[in-house]
Parts: structure tokens; C-alpha cells; sequence
């Protein structure tokens, strides 16, 4: 049995960094990378809302 060679060949992107295609796909990995963060971040958000009510709760209950 030979290994089966792909007869596909590798060409180098010779797009320049101003052509669109490259820009709009440079923009389209920033927007999800911002969505991710922005994800977070609302998660994270909701979670110290969450922390800051049990801890005026607590506040409430020690005596002065």
C-alpha cells in the first residue's frame, strides 16, 4: 500500500492586509471574541448583583 498523497497545493495568500475579504474576516473574529467577553461579563455581573444583595441582607441583621 503507497500513502495517498493529496494533489491539492498550498498557495500563500498573497491578499494584501487592505483588501476587504481579509479586513471583514479580521472584524468577524473581533466581534465573536467581543461577544464572548461581553457574555462574561454579564455572567459575572449577574453573579456579583447576586453577592452584593446577600451582603446588604446581612447588613441589615447586625445589630448597631
Amino acid at each position: 500500500n503507497y500513502p495517498i498523497v493529496s494533489s491539492m497545493k498550498v498557495y500563500k495568500d498573497t491578499r494584501g492586509s487592505h483588501d476587504l475579504e481579509v479586513q471583514i474576516e479580521r472584524l468577524k473574529i473581533r466581534v465573536k471574541d467581543l461577544e464572548e467577553i461581553n457574555e462574561k461579563h454579564q455572567k459575572l455581573n449577574g453573579e456579583l448583583r447576586e453577592e452584593l444583595e446577600h451582603v446588604r441582607k446581612a447588613l441589615t441583621r447586625i445589630p448597631w
